[in-house]
């Protein structure tokens, strides 16, 4: 008797999406798909312009996860004279003195070598390529402390290291919370967490893109090829419903009780980011497979081109005049790389979808490493809008949400005195900003703070990590210091801030300007010091 093969689908779908979803892959087997390259050109020109309008923003908000998604959609591009990848040295710690990057850490990665998966798509060679005078793979494989123990976070750090590793990698341990797993290991946890785990990771798409990687670049986990493919044939049949979704909005019959439950299973709402979102996943996960040797069918290959065409012309008539950038750059970076990169593909394979053989996939990605100076304003014919396109915009919500730094705040940093100080501080949000003293780790710094209840401003110094908790002690020491010395300035401790510890003082908005900037600086000059000795001291 023939043992039934197992599948992996993510939904459940009724009879009628069941059937509809049929109809769309028979419709599309019968009619080949071709990509619009003119109008992919014309949404990738639009994207690249908001990315130039809004770089130095993302730039500055100095998020390793903002920063390896900007590396993810645009390459390692340059930025200020330096290639934008240099950015990751305000992230690199070191235990043992050897340098690594945090894992599912505020002050590192917010997923498990999110940022080394990224500089891995983007074609970034990890043995020539330094931050820091360190090499990616250095960085990479010293980071194996990782703060969670949920096979769910796997999926970047196995993309990564299937790219990136030597024989003797092989034989890595990494701890997952405190937990020591082998590679092997990491595997089980993945594969069992796909099929049985939560979706609160990107939807597991990059665990499949992970598994898919890992199996077909370690001979000996090739045994779990199976496993990664069910997995991929079910990610990639999101986009017929994705697709599904776009038609009964192009049709004058479409089904709309089809179009909201669709949205309801897939939990992506009316808001068009998601669907962007969606579809750039599952297909950069698809183009990924395909490179890795995993089987797409025909009718899923066109199914990809005419979502994305589809996609692209939402896009380009209404989809990005109406999306707040800055809220959306992380989805637009993956849609942009998977679109570019299924363009190339479908220039690179014969009709049974066959790679070529000379297909360079290192070279390829490069190619999608924006040029920053060589970016143009669109002319008044590329920015025409048709107005009938426009009643599709009906269907969608769009999350806009406005970045501006919070008022009291802004007023701090335009004051004369603290631009004369010649600080550097850094972040780019709208709440807070940071400076970081020379040669102290990120998670150790001052602050200065709005915050919403009350607008009252904070002046702070932070410890927020464990391994530095032994600066307390000098908290503690600057706190009586200033409390005998200095008693206009009314600093508070707290002992509880991240389990670590934090002097502060609260300036209502009664307060002067000058006087908050003049008692930050004051803060600075009483502990910067101080606390510099002792980290000297600290063995981290």
């Amino acid at each position: 008797m023939k043992k039934e093969e197992k599948v992996w689908f993510p939904i459940a779908l009724s009879d009628l999406e069941k059937e509809a979803l049929k109809k769309l892959k028979a419709t599309i087997k019968q009619t080949p798909q071709q990509l619009d390259s003119d109008l992919l050109n014309k949404v990738d020109k639009k994207v690249n312009i908001l990315l130039k309008n809004n770089v130095k923003t993302i730039v500055e908000r100095n998020s390793l996860p903002n920063l390896s998604h900007l590396i993810c959609g645009w390459g390692n591009f340059t930025y200020e004279g330096a290639p934008i990848i240099e950015k990751m040295e305000d992230f690199i710690f070191y235990k043992n003195n050897q340098p690594y990057i945090k894992q599912c850490d505020p002050e590192g990665d917010f997923h498990p070598w999110q940022s080394l998966a990224y500089t891995s798509m983007a074609g970034v060679d990890f043995d020539t390529v330094k931050v820091k005078n360190h090499s990616l793979k250095d960085l990479a494989f010293n980071s194996v402390w990782i703060n969670k123990n949920k096979g769910e976070e796997l999926g970047h750090l196995l993309f990564a290291f299937a790219n990136n590793y030597e024989k003797n990698d092989l034989e890595n341990i990494f701890y997952l919370n405190g937990v020591s797993h082998n590679l092997e290991e990491l595997i089980h946890r993945g594969i069992d967490a796909h099929d049985y785990g939560g979706f609160e990771v990107c939807r597991k798409f990059h665990l499949s893109e992970g598994l898919c990687a890992i199996t077909s670049k370690v001979p000996q986990l090739e045994k779990y090829k199976p496993d990664a493919q069910r997995f991929l044939d079910g990610q990639t049949e999101m986009v017929g419903l994705i697709q599904l979704i776009f038609e009964q909005i192009l049709d004058e019959d479409g089904d709309l009780s089809l179009l909201t439950s669709i949205r309801d299973k897939m939990v992506i709402l009316s808001y068009f980011e998601n669907h962007v979102y969606y579809l750039g996943h599952a297909i950069e996960n698809a183009c990924f497979g395909m490179l890795n040797g995993f089987k797409i069918d025909m009718v899923h290959y066109n199914l990809m081109i005419k979502a994305v065409n589809t996609a692209n012309r939402f896009l380009h008539h209404f989809g990005l005049d109406a999306i707040s950038f800055l809220e959306s750059f992380l989805s637009l970076g993956h849609y942009r790389r998977a679109s570019l990169l299924l363009f190339e593909i479908s220039k690179h394979i014969d009709k049974k979808l066959n790679l070529a053989t000379d297909f360079n996939i290192n070279e390829k990605l490069k190619l999608y490493t924006v040029d920053l100076d060589a970016i143009q304003e669109e002319n008044e014919t590329l920015s025409s809008v048709d107005i009938d396109e426009q009643h599709y915009k009906e269907y969608f919500l769009f999350s806009v949400k406005e970045y501006n730094v919070l008022p009291r705040l802004n007023e701090v940093l335009e004051n004369e005195i603290l631009k004369e100080s010649k600080l550097e501080l850094k972040g780019g949000f709208e709440h807070f900003r940071r400076y970081h003293p020379n040669k102290w780790p990120r998670s150790v710094h001052f602050e200065i703070v709005q915050y919403t209840v009350n607008n009252s401003i904070g002046v702070e110094l932070h410890i927020e990590d464990v391994a530095y908790k032994d600066l307390f002690s000098d908290l503690e020491k600057i706190h009586q210091h200033i409390q005998a010395n200095v008693p206009e300035l009314d600093v508070l401790i707290d002992n509880a801030w991240y389990n670590c510890g934090r002097l502060y003082m609260l300036y209502n908005e009664e307060v002067a300007t000058d006087k908050i900037v003049q008692d930050f600086i004051k803060l600075i000059a009483l502990s910067e010091e101080k606390i510099s000795n002792k980290m000297l001291q600290l063995e981290v």
